[in-house]
């Protein structure tokens, strides 16, 4: 089983635990755009199609690179340390909890690679899953308001009587935590995310949609 990597700075995790988070985008790498431009042979990408024709042709090349595949099951990597606080809060209040037995079972402790950062965690023994539903590709500036919002931008509809947009997990303390667009909003958190400035590059990006199956 494959895992995936969720921002705990910004509750993205937690965000998915609770359901407000059903989306995620990922750039996608060089080496996945070249080897699916391998797969349209010289005469194909030669013809005379249209520049959507011609989209579609290497949406569909890319989409056969993608690592993870509509209907696949994937943990929802959390640390070692997380998992071994809520196992104590178990116990200490008696209450089993059975998503956590294999994380019991395994015996992980503070010496374990996956105590304090997530890369190294162990899928098999993840407590939480989502299947993948849906895949796509596009630009990464094509973001919708509704696809925003599914990555876990919130919003509120306030006085003069519009929405304003907010980053997840962020307090509001002046007027530069509160955004005028979703879109505003969503790459100012896919910047913090990357550090990368990837926003104005506007790179194309796996779409992931998912639900929560554990």
């Amino acid at each position: 089983m494959k895992k995936i990597m969720f921002n705990d700075k910004y509750d993205l995790t937690r965000a998915v635990l609770d359901g407000r988070k059903t989306m995620t985008r990922r750039v996608i790498p060089d080496n996945i755009i070249e080897a699916a431009c391998r797969d349209l042979s010289w005469e194909t990408v030669h013809l005379e199609l249209t520049r959507k024709q011609m989209d579609l042709l290497i949406d569909k090349a890319v989409l056969d690179h993608s690592p993870i595949k509509v209907g696949e099951i994937v943990a929802l990597a959390e640390r070692y340390s997380v998992l071994h606080e809520r196992l104590n809060d178990a116990i200490r209040k008696k209450r089993k909890d059975d998503s956590l037995e294999a994380f019991h079972r395994a015996g992980i402790c503070d010496t374990d690679s996956g105590w304090s950062n997530k890369m190294f965690v162990r899928a098999e023994v993840m407590p939480h899953q989502i299947r993948i539903t849906d895949i796509r590709v596009e630009r990464l500036q094509d973001i919708s308001e509704e696809d925003c919002l599914r990555e876990g931008i919130t919003r509120k509809w306030l006085v003069p009587g519009r929405w304003f947009y907010y980053l997840p997990n962020v307090p509001v303390k002046s007027k530069n935590d509160v955004y005028l667009s979703h879109d505003e909003a969503f790459a100012t958190l896919i910047d913090k995310l990357s550090r990368k400035k990837v926003w104005e590059k506007n790179p194309l990006v796996f779409v992931y949609s998912f639900e929560l199956v554990k």
